[in-house]
């Protein structure tokens, strides 16, 4: 068997003049080059803290818990031990991303493309936008990518030769590749159904059915992994999937179905208009264009598998991506880009055989110019947004106290910090969100005692208070008195944001900064508020939920027409629901407020009239306004902050 095996690989791997294996090598090292230069050297935002906190701890992550990229992100940790654990998995992303590019190498030399074509869409693949912003990170995308190459390899080898052996290894590691990402699992459909009709005889064969089933499963060990050390109660445990439904609750990932942001049918077109636009995106238009010659190239079963695939890829997010997942963040699209990548190699080997012998040189500048165009976008090596807020918050809380922490963007880095790196081991941090959890039932004495939290959580509590006070809100009697902020304006956080990527949870996180401080300035120095306000706009202009929550701040404050501009903007950028499980609907409060501002109108105009005064300026207006006593709050406090922002030339 093992001589058998190394048989085949070598035809695989022929040894022609240069060999395909040196090749697949120069293509590891300049990708891995470039994805280490840039790789991240602290915790990235968004997910990646939650993660790497998994792989230290040995813990769960959320949904689908991840088995293979915490159990292989372990060893990786322990056997390269440089710097941090952030980095090294960003290392490990990087490493994984490389040998994906040699893969989609090695695949387009199985499909007998010429060596330029072949490297010209490989380095488009490996520059990319999509694909480069998950190689130097701490996220779950590269090795995905790993997988799904491997399985192409291998099933293209079962196309030449037509073993059982083939087939079963294909089968093997696309369902190890499954215990990563669900996607493989959508793979795994999509190549028994193309077997099956590519070669509907060799599947009549009990025999070989059942191989076929033993291989899958035996590819699907490392779920064990779950149920196992979920019961020696790590303290990441999402789900705690230790009996049969809270495991099958994870693996399907139950309860993320619920964030689908495709509502009918006539959704589709919106979903696909985007789908093509983030292949030319990532490719450019010539490239999209170069695809399209490969039907001139390519064995039609060969096209078919690869359109199967990259549907398979769109109507799989169609059905449950959320929003972002959808239109923001395309990475969930890597496996189309592979494919279409296959596909612009083919179209270049065509035309420079049958139409222009130059074009495979010609186009050799289309990697280039991803290369130069994305490099510092995608440079992260001095990215220290996540780390740095995260060390703000537990750095400023007094020894012993503690924090609700929700929100992804925010908890998980904190997750990290404090489970990895062990920053402030004194802080109680209390996950909320993790597992679906709410926050565990809290008793304190809010005199004595210093709860934190990251959000407001709404609490109607008689004699309790939620006062900002800085990034954070503080639990405190309504007769104490709560200490000046616990953040300056000034802060080691980057403010500047030069640094900062061209991420929207990066972006997001840096606008949620800005904006703790203007809800804490709010009440004591509006136009410092406003200030903070402005900029976190600035550095979150896609965020609808920071603009929905700045309607309410404007609206609770009198400042209706600025409210209403604000929950306009949010329309404009989500017309849905904020969040799935909410009824927090920005179209609603656009309706609300135009029949308020109307009212307030009307109803500023009858006090002016009652002063009996005759033409007035906007500051004498403002000022005579701003007086109207406790009839009409709203009006008084719009005025008043409207003169003072008059007077500070804003």
């Amino acid at each position: 068997m093992g001589i058998s095996t190394i048989r085949n690989w070598r035809s695989l791997v022929s040894y022609t003049n240069p060999p395909i294996w040196a090749v697949f090598l120069i293509v590891f090292l300049v990708a891995f080059s470039c994805y280490v230069i840039g790789a991240s050297r602290t915790i990235y935002v968004g997910d990646s803290g939650e993660l790497v906190a998994a792989i230290h701890t040995m813990g769960i992550p959320h949904p689908p818990g991840y088995p293979i990229y915490v159990l292989l992100g372990k060893i990786w940790t322990v056997l390269v031990p440089i710097g941090s654990i952030a980095f090294r998995m960003s290392l490990f992303s990087a490493f994984f991303a490389a040998l994906s590019c040699g893969l989609l190498w090695v695949v387009c030399s199985q499909l007998k493309l010429s060596r330029i074509a072949s490297l010209v869409a490989t380095f488009m693949f490996a520059f990319s936008p999509s694909f480069w912003s998950q190689s130097n990170i701490q996220r779950v995308y590269s090795l995905n990518a790993f997988f799904v190459l491997v399985g192409i390899c291998l099933y293209l080898r079962w196309l030449s030769d037509g073993r059982l052996r083939s087939l079963m290894i294909t089968f093997f590691v696309i369902a190890l590749g499954g215990c990563n990402h669900p996607f493989m699992g959508i793979f795994g459909i999509c190549i028994a159904c193309h077997a099956a009709i590519t070669e509907p005889k060799w599947f009549l064969n009990k025999r070989r059915i059942a191989f076929l089933s033993l291989s899958g499963l035996l590819g699907l060990a490392p779920w064990l992994y779950l149920p196992l050390r979920s019961r020696q109660q790590p303290r990441l445990d999402w789900g705690n999937p230790e009996n049969l439904s809270q495991f099958w609750a994870v693996v399907s990932r139950k309860d993320f179905w619920g964030r689908a942001w495709m509502e009918n049918a006539s959704d589709l077109g919106a979903i696909v208009l985007d789908y093509i636009g983030g292949i030319q995106i990532e490719f450019h238009l010539l490239g999209l264009l170069l695809a399209f010659f490969a039907i001139r190239q390519l064995k039609p079963r060969i096209i078919c598998l690869l359109l199967l695939l990259m549907v398979a890829n769109l109507l799989a997010m169609a059905a449950h991506g959320s929003r972002s997942d959808i239109f923001i963040w395309h990475r969930y699209y890597i496996p189309t880009y592979l494919m279409t990548a296959i596909l612009i190699a083919s179209g270049i080997h065509w035309l420079s055989r049958h139409v222009w012998s130059k074009i495979a040189w010609l186009v050799m500048a289309l990697p280039v110019v991803s290369l130069i165009q994305n490099w510092q976008s995608m440079d992260r090596h001095e990215f220290v947004l996540a780390d740095h807020f995260s060390r703000e918050v537990l750095n400023k809380l007094p020894p012993g106290s503690t924090l609700v922490a929700s929100d992804d963007n925010i908890l998980f880095s904190m997750i990290y910090l404090q489970m990895a790196e062990e920053v402030r081991p004194d802080v109680r941090l209390i996950m909320q969100g993790v597992g679906q959890s709410e926050i565990p039932p809290l008793v304190f004495n809010p005199k004595n005692e210093d709860v934190f939290f990251t959000h407001h959580p709404n609490w109607q509590i008689e004699g309790l208070q939620m006062v900002p006070v800085g990034l954070v809100f503080k639990a405190s009697a309504k007769d104490t008195v709560v200490p000046d902020s616990l953040w300056s304006n000034r802060t080691r956080f980057d403010q500047n944001s030069d640094a900062v990527p061209d991420d929207y949870l990066a972006q997001n996180l840096l606008g949620h900064f800005h904006y703790m401080l203007g809800v804490t300035a709010e009440m004591t120095n509006w136009i410092q508020a406003e200030q903070q306000f402005q900029s976190a706009m600035k550095f979150a202009p896609n965020n609808d939920v920071l603009f929905y929550n700045l309607g309410l701040i404007y609206a609770r404050n009198g400042l209706l027409q600025r409210s209403r501009t604000m929950f306009a903007r949010s329309k404009e950028i989500n017309a849905r629901n904020i969040t799935p499980s909410s009824k927090s609907n920005s179209t609603e409060m656009v309706m609300r407020l135009d029949i308020l501002i109307e009212q307030q109108a009307l109803k500023e105009q009858s006090l002016l009239e009652n002063t009996r005064k005759g033409s007035l300026n906007a500051g004498q207006r403002y000022q005579v306004l701003s007086q109207t006593g406790d009839g009409e709050p709203l009006i008084a406090r719009k005025n008043a902050l409207l003169l003072e922002e008059l007077r500070h030339g804003l």
